[in-house]
């Protein structure tokens, strides 16, 4: 095994789009030594109606507004076009919908000229495609190629996440039930839909890149597909959605109840084993209890220090890599989410609630860190690089993508933007990173909370494309509600 293998690095990024082009600043170009003249500038255009309306795709059985994810699984059709999927999740059912809330696929298919058609009937045979449970983001999807065809397939961990198969674990923390669903590609063209198994584990997939054909860990054990048939394995070791798999090295974050920090460590020809070489300690953890609103019951949740500062809930959400020169060598950069408190834990109530409820601590409390380690034939070591040293407020995801055009990678970083809140973009330079001013970056519309947004170069021009769509809280008139998905094209270097 000699690939670099990681959680697919979908990364769904942050917000905007306000049916029109961001802002223009102003660029001084010089003519002569003596004169000067000045230009606007646009970064990003509007392509219209790149998407169509997915209101007949809608899933009747919601009767509250509704989540929205959109991920970039690759060339679903082999016309070396990248084509979309977007999950669909009702939280509410009605009243008389006795089964749990699930997730509605809808594939886009992306055209010549740019635009995307609607591509259930032609990639899976049927209009209607559910996978078993709801699901969340890019840690929740795995892409690989599991049969060892050639093309990509799609595992999405989907937990029923709508107050049913709920457990409280001993030592903290909470889980629901999770399916795995296999988007496996079909022999001609197409794919078939399959449910895999049940895990109880907070949903998540990594992906191990095989010399002949993939696998994937999720819910502490192995997957893989054999002889036509998925098989699992358990493994005696936990690992997450910050997964590394690379030679003969696992990487991963630790979180066991007393610490969280970094490792890396060999494993095993059939991984069914991990020996641990380094560790590297963030912080220490200790349980606090907590009321939370969103199961309204009380639960213990880890709190730690992390430079003077105490947090909640602390946990490693989501990782893209920076490529070295070989598959040994190369750098992660992690994401480290937590709700931090507003003031110093002492032993007072907590009470965890969404923003515009009573509680000390909401949603707006979120933080991320921006960590890096660096890796080199089996040595972690951790770095600082400049520009990546502040905390940002309501992020949700990163990922690692050329943002400028220039053949390096840059970090794109999504916010949950209920509040409107724009992307951060910090492109690579010399020194470390650069942040990327507000006014070059699409402006944001108010129906927009931010879930649904994505960094990808579609038509593989080198140019990466925006995507903005409604997420969580976007209410309007069923017929209309996710018509306003919007794909901006940079047109001049940020």
């Amino acid at each position: 095994m000699k690939k670099l293998c990681v959680l697919s690095a979908l990364s769904l990024t942050a917000c905007g789009g306000g049916g029109g082009s961001s802002p223009t600043p102003s660029a001084v170009i010089s003519n002569s030594p003596n004169t000067a003249t000045t230009q606007e500038v646009t970064y990003y255009r509007e392509v219209k109606n790149a998407i169509p309306s997915l209101s007949l795709y809608y899933n009747k059985t919601c009767k509250t507004e509704a989540n929205s994810f959109i991920i970039s699984p690759g060339d679903l059709n082999q016309d070396n076009l990248k084509d979309l999927l977007i999950m669909l999740w009702c939280p509410a059912p009605n009243a008389d919908y006795t089964g749990p809330a699930k997730n509605t696929v809808i594939s886009l298919v992306q055209n010549n000229d740019g635009t995307f058609r609607m591509g259930n009937q032609e990639l899976f045979g049927r209009d209607t495609v559910e996978t078993s449970g709801v699901m969340g983001e890019a840690g929740d999807i795995g892409i690989g190629d599991y049969n060892g065809d050639g093309k990509p397939d799609i595992v999405l961990a989907s937990s029923l996440e709508d107050g049913r198969k709920f457990v409280i674990y001993p030592n903290g923390g909470h889980s629901w039930q999770t399916t795995l669903t296999v988007f496996m590609s079909k022999p001609d063209s197409g794919y078939n839909v399959e449910y895999v198994g049940n895990i109880w584990t907070y949903e998540s997939v990594a992906v191990i890149k095989g010399k002949n054909r993939d696998m994937f860990h999720s819910g502490g054990r192995i997957w893989s597909y054999e002889n036509n048939q998925w098989v699992s394995k358990t493994i005696h070791y936990k690992v997450d959605r910050t997964a590394v798999f690379f030679d003969n090295y696992l990487t991963v974050n630790v979180f066991d109840g007393k610490t969280i920090g970094w490792q890396i460590g060999t494993v095993d020809t059939d991984y069914s084993n991990f020996t641990r070489t380094q560790y590297l300690h963030i912080a220490d953890l200790k349980l606090v209890n907590v009321y939370n609103d969103s199961i309204k019951g009380n639960t213990q949740e880890y709190l730690s220090t992390i430079d003077g500062n105490d947090y909640l809930m602390p946990g490693f959400n989501s990782i893209c890599i920076l490529p070295g020169s070989t598959s040994s060598e190369f750098t992660i950069v992690a994401e480290l989410q937590a709700l931090k408190l507003p003031e110093k834990y002492t032993g007072q109530k907590l009470e965890w609630s969404v923003p515009g409820k009573n509680g000390n601590v909401t949603w707006d409390n979120y933080v991320t860190k921006i960590l890096t380690y660096k890796v080199n034939n089996g040595n972690l070591t951790k770095i600082n690089y400049s520009g990546l040293d502040k905390d940002i407020v309501n992020s949700h995801y990163i990922s690692c993508v050329d943002m400028n055009s220039d053949n390096k990678k840059d970090i794109f970083v999504k916010r949950w933007g209920h509040k409107q809140e724009k992307s951060i973009i910090f492109l690579s330079d010399t020194n470390g990173f650069t942040e990327v001013p507000e006014n070059k970056i699409p402006a944001i519309s108010p129906i927009y909370n931010g879930h649904t947004v994505l960094a990808v170069d579609l038509d593989n021009d080198n140019k990466t494309e925006i995507i903005y769509g409604p997420g969580t809280g976007y209410k309007k008139d069923y017929a209309g509600l996710y018509d306003d998905y919007q794909v901006f094209k940079p047109v001049s270097p940020l």
